[in-house]
């Protein structure tokens, strides 16, 4: 990563929003490990223009990607990356297709990857978080939670 792009201290900053991606096999049809780095898919088309001043890079947004793995009977949550988009591409036909569901909007940007991922599942805020965000099935979506947003920083400050 350009660490001119942003700084963990750039994370820290208001009012810049923040906001949570989900990626997972069940939707996609590949693994996050096989996506573009620093990218998103989403159809919320307002989420999608709020994230983004696409004038300003510096007063964009960050966008926060958890992955689900199933493994077995369970799923485990994984944080994957934070990045700020600078970069907004509407579908061309048939780009844009997930395993169940098509895509109108892919984000770009440039950002910090976390591999291995971090587990998110045994954190003492993670269950509750995951039910408050319908175990992540609403899309792309504002991070309104700010003891959360410092959750993630802080387990994201460990790898800058």
């Amino acid at each position: 990563m350009d660490r001119d792009i942003f700084t963990i201290e750039d994370l820290k900053k208001r009012p810049v929003e923040h906001y949570l991606g989900y990626h997972t096999v069940d939707t996609m049809e590949y693994g996050f490990d096989e996506a573009e780095p620093f990218t998103l898919v989403t159809s919320n088309a307002k989420e999608a223009d709020d994230v983004s001043c696409w004038s300003d890079y510096s007063k964009n947004g960050f966008i926060w990607v958890i992955e689900g793995v199933k493994e077995g009977r369970l799923r485990r949550y994984y944080l994957r990356e934070v990045f700020q988009p600078t970069r907004k591409a509407e579908k061309l036909e048939g780009y844009f297709v997930g395993k169940t569901k098509k895509f109108d909007y892919l984000l770009e940007g440039e950002g910090v990857k976390f591999d291995p991922g971090i587990l998110l599942n045994n954190l003492p805020w993670f269950p509750e978080f995951k039910k408050r965000n319908g175990s992540f099935g609403f899309g792309l979506r504002i991070l309104a939670d700010e003891s959360v947003k410092a959750e993630l920083i802080d387990l994201a400050e460990k790898r800058f």
